[in-house]
């Protein structure tokens, strides 16, 4: 188990990534109120520990607990915008790539075969 310090260092920095993130949707100062929410924590209670302050107590285990479910949910959300992402941008190449589709396989299919200048019926490959 890691030492303690090692662990409140790790909850400030998984509490600081959430109300990071938070901020960017409500701004900074809302920010701190909604992640307390979420971790069952006083929103001076997260602006304090985040600051380092000596008057913020280090997190209890069942408050750590919720900093780390939050946490994790929040990468969780995080990888699966990803995935979405990524399909996404599969279908929006499919979509582009389907009109040439059949000329690049008519152009792969007659290439050496082809007297140079020859044209392509374009029309045939749709």
């Amino acid at each position: 188990m890691p030492p303690a310090a090692d662990l409140t260092a790790a909850t400030r920095s998984a509490l600081d990534i959430l109300v990071n993130r938070e901020a960017r949707k409500v701004g900074r100062d809302l920010a701190y109120g909604e992640v307390a929410k979420k971790v069952g924590a006083s929103k001076s209670w997260v602006e304090k520990f985040l600051a380092g302050r000596s008057g913020a107590k280090d997190p209890r285990m069942s408050l750590f607990l919720r900093i780390r479910t939050a946490y994790e949910d929040f990468c969780a959300r995080v990888e699966q915008e990803h995935l979405n992402e990524l399909i996404k941008i599969q279908n929006l190449r499919r979509e582009l790539d389907a009109p040439i589709e059949g000329f690049e396989r008519l152009v792969a299919g007659q290439a050496g075969t082809a007297p140079t200048g020859a044209s392509v019926d374009v029309e045939a490959v749709k």
